[in-house]
């Protein structure tokens, strides 16, 4: 990721090109007036899906108007404050955390950024999520440490919007670098791997102990990604191959190619095999990441196979590694991407009950969502079985 240039408020969408969020149309250009998040192809279409949008459109306006205020007193600083004269959003960028005077509008702005989310997947609003994607990405940089874990939203999103390679490059980064001389060594790179190899092994991203189990659920998704998107090709490719069959093949214009039967040697040869290899190796990871999931807390994969449920609990007020309140924390930022996802449900559940046997993972999925979280401290009173997690290492053949 290039050196980035930092909004206070507003900040651009990644396309140029939406469909409307009511029918679905491409090329979108009635934008919505409130929060211009969401577009549509007709004033008709903007009419019938008022009902829907309106909750989200009412909440983003009115965040959007506090974020303003709180931006414009850290544009307007130095009359607060002589020791560092000047709008922050020049004179602070990748420390504003460190200052005491900013706190608010960052978590002002990641609650916009979250609603933007929300309404982007309940609305049907690629806009949306781009908006929220480009807000969440502004505030690493301008807290670079990044203390309220934005970095734990935004690989899901990026798979989302189809950008499974940047979503890879952002985890790996976090997890493959010194967090403290880069977040508070301005001259040190930050946030800039690219392209890297998305099929490598696990080990390569230096998971380990303390690794927070949001980014394996994380990674399991753009792993998932990758292992559909072999399995589609592959079959475009062996439908292919029908039409150099002898018999299903003989009318096929491949047929009919000077060369043929030298070219399409050297294809399977070059391509067959490495499809195979790389669906096999990611089915191995995709099983240790869910059996490292499970281990680590119990309640994760049932709570996204049984969302409903789990999320139907209050809001936990705490958090704890491996408890129910860590799952439903997890849950929720992460049941509406993943049923974005074409049958990765179906999958994890296949991977659960291979883990579990049929009976028993069908009573998790049925029952742990339905244990209470724990309001009263931050120990984590659920009764979690769960111990100290093993390095991905172990885990991967």
């Amino acid at each position: 990721m290039n050196e980035r240039k930092i909004s206070d408020v507003f900040v651009s969408p990644r396309s140029t090109s939406f469909k409307c969020s009511n029918c679905s149309k491409g090329d979108a250009e009635n934008r919505c007036s409130r929060c211009t998040a969401v577009k549509y192809c007709s004033k008709e279409c903007q009419k019938d899906h008022w009902v829907k949008h309106k909750t989200h459109c009412n909440e983003i306006k009115r965040r959007t108007k506090i974020l303003a205020k709180e931006a414009e007193t850290l544009r307007q600083f130095y009359e607060l404050e002589d020791l560092l004269p000047g709008s922050l959003f020049k004179v602070a960028i990748g420390i504003f955390w460190r200052l005491v005077e900013p706190r608010n509008y960052c978590k002002e702005r990641l609650g916009l950024a979250l609603k933007l989310r929300s309404c982007g997947m309940k609305n049907n609003s690629k806009l949306a999520l781009e908006l929220s994607v480009e807000h969440m990405l502004d505030l690493i940089w301008l807290c670079r440490g990044d203390n309220l874990g934005v970095r734990l939203h935004i690989p899901s999103i990026l798979c989302v919007l189809g950008e499974v390679q940047e979503a890879y490059d952002f985890l790996k980064w976090w997890q493959d670098r010194d967090l403290i001389s880069c977040c508070y060594d301005m001259k040190l790179p930050y946030c800039n791997l690219k392209g890297e190899d998305m099929y490598e092994s696990l080990s390569e991203l230096k998971l380990s102990n303390h690794t927070d189990v949001h980014w394996y659920v994380d990674l399991f998704l753009i792993k998932y990604k990758l292992i559909r998107q072999l399995k589609l090709d592959k079959a475009s490719y062996d439908a292919f191959l029908l039409g150099t069959d002898p018999k299903l093949g003989e009318d096929s214009p491949v047929m009919k190619l000077s060369g043929v039967w030298l070219a399409l040697e050297n294809i399977k040869e070059a391509i067959a095999p490495g499809m195979d290899k790389r669906i096999q190796t990611l089915a191995i990871q995709l099983v240790a990441l869910g059996k490292h999931i499970d281990k680590v807390n119990k309640f994760i994969i049932p709570g996204l196979l049984n969302s409903s449920v789990l999320l139907g609990q209050q809001t936990p007020q705490y958090v704890a590694a491996g408890t129910q309140n860590e799952a439903w924390n997890i849950v929720d930022y992460e049941h509406l991407n993943w049923k974005a996802t074409p049958n990765v449900l179906y999958f994890l559940k296949k991977l659960y009950i291979g883990m579990h046997g049929k009976r028993q993972a069908l009573k998790n999925i049925k029952e742990l969502p339905l244990m209470s979280v724990c309001y009263c401290c931050q120990c984590g009173c659920s009764d979690d079985e769960s111990s100290d997690e093993e390095d991905m290492d172990d885990h991967e053949e």
